[in-house]
């Protein structure tokens, strides 16, 4: 198991720099289904016994934050 596991990353990886680990799709994963379908039915997807554990992966806050500061940002209004 461990070997086909290891074959799929390094594949993965090849085609798709910028996964990490297998651990960094399964986020990814539930990040997304979170959005789309909301906290529970991403809670019952992933496994999850408590809605604290998908509550992690919930990231619109920090998302809206970035655009603001990008938004702000000195360079950003210097088109620099």
């Amino acid at each position: 198991l461990n070997n086909v596991t290891s074959d799929i990353l390094r594949v993965l990886k090849i085609n798709f720099p910028q996964v990490i680990d297998l651990r960094h799709i399964r986020s990814s994963v539930i990040t997304n289904c979170e959005k789309q379908e909301g906290v529970i039915e991403a809670m019952y997807k992933a496994g999850h016994r408590y809605i604290s554990s998908t509550t992690r992966y919930q990231t619109g806050e920090y998302e809206e934050l970035q655009d603001e500061l990008k938004a702000k940002h000195p360079l950003e209004t210097m088109n620099i």
